[in-house]
């Protein structure tokens, strides 16, 4: 008997002409009980385990990181392995057979682009760094995932899906841009000292021994100093705490005037700053008092000018080995300076008055 005759499809025709080509490769390449089916899992399966493999090396290779171009590389290696694994697995999906099961598959992988787009909101990142790094990669393959293989789209228009996608990443960005906000105000909340401005002693320390052990790796000179400011307990009783309060953040905005890019400034404690001085020898840091003398620590409400006792260290010069033994060593030095009738500084136990 003769059949009906089915209407003429390209699509179809192209299908059909993909599954008959996957049958012929299967009958050939594995036993006759295994189906196309079967087969389409065995690739994927070890496609994921590729993936996998490849995840574990990239989480192995993190400890060694020591540059942010390195970070850079690995958190593009982050995205760009699951696009790897959806651009085979939609090859492998391409020649897959139009039942049900099939259809299900592959609009389930179909989705796999919007969560992968989805995790760029976990990483704090400014908006160059989402785009160029993950961002446009992630288009530019889902675009030829969407021309290379289009029965992937399962029920959806490749435009649809790119027009999903986009929409899906400028959220995900926003979501990273606000996240490295957020992070940044946070950092700097708590990592300055709200009165002052200047870093707060237990992030200080943190930078001062990087400065420290930078400066024993290179035999480079590294001075710090201690500058104490003088009768902040008289100000605070005769003018109120108000008076006092802003005592201390006038001497911390001279010292901020005053310090070079590469030096820090902090409170380290409530009436006491630390200055540290990279590539500074004893010399050169008499010549920065000289000019934060000059330039002042500005004034109290009733018109007499803030005075503070100084006493520095130079690891080197003082033959020091360690950042404690320096630290002690300048405060020791300000405690002399105390002694010797305040405004004026120490350096290799040697009192100077603060004149310029």
């Amino acid at each position: 008997e003769s059949q009906p005759s089915l209407p003429y499809c390209d699509t179809c025709f192209i299908v059909n002409e993909d599954a008959a080509l996957l049958n012929r490769h299967v009958t050939h390449m594995t036993p006759p009980h295994f189906s196309a089916a079967v087969y389409i899992w065995q690739q994927l399966a070890f496609n994921r385990a590729l993936t996998s493999l490849f995840f574990i090396l990239l989480a192995l290779s993190c400890s060694r990181v020591s540059s942010i171009y390195e970070v850079y590389c690995r958190l593009f290696l982050l995205f760009a392995i699951p696009i790897e694994f959806l651009l085979n697995a939609n090859h492998i999906l391409s020649l897959a057979h139009n039942d049900v099961g099939d259809l299900i598959l592959t609009s389930s992988y179909s989705y796999s682009p919007f969560v992968i787009a989805s995790g760029i909101s976990l990483f704090p990142l400014t908006i160059l760094e989402s785009l160029v790094l993950l961002g446009l990669p992630m288009m530019l393959a889902m675009s030829v995932s969407v021309i290379a293989f289009p029965t992937m789209l399962a029920l959806n228009s490749g435009l649809s899906i790119i027009w999903v996608l986009s929409l899906i990443l400028s959220v995900s960005i926003l979501s990273a841009v606000s996240q490295l906000g957020f992070m940044l105000k946070l950092f700097e909340d708590t990592a300055h000292d709200s009165l002052t401005g200047l870093f707060r002693r237990h992030v200080g320390a943190a930078i001062l021994d990087q400065q420290f052990q930078a400066a024993i790796r290179q035999k480079s000179a590294f001075t710090i100093l201690f500058v104490d400011i003088d009768a902040l307990k008289k100000i605070n009783d005769q003018f109120g705490h108000d008076g006092g309060d802003r005592a201390l953040k006038d001497a911390a905005d001279r010292l901020k005037k005053t310090i070079r890019r590469q030096d820090i400034a902090i409170r380290w404690g409530g009436d006491e700053f630390l200055i540290a001085l990279p590539n500074t020898d004893i010399l050169q840091a008499e010549e920065f008092i000289l000019r934060l003398i000059a330039e002042g620590l500005g004034v109290c409400p009733d018109g007499m000018r803030v005075t503070a006792s100084i006493g520095g260290a130079e690891y080197r010069q003082d033959n020091v080995k360690d950042l404690d033994a320096l630290t002690n060593l300048a405060d020791k030095r300000v405690y002399m300076a105390k002694q010797a009738g305040r405004d004026c500084h120490v350096l290799q136990d040697k009192i100077e008055e603060n004149r310029n």
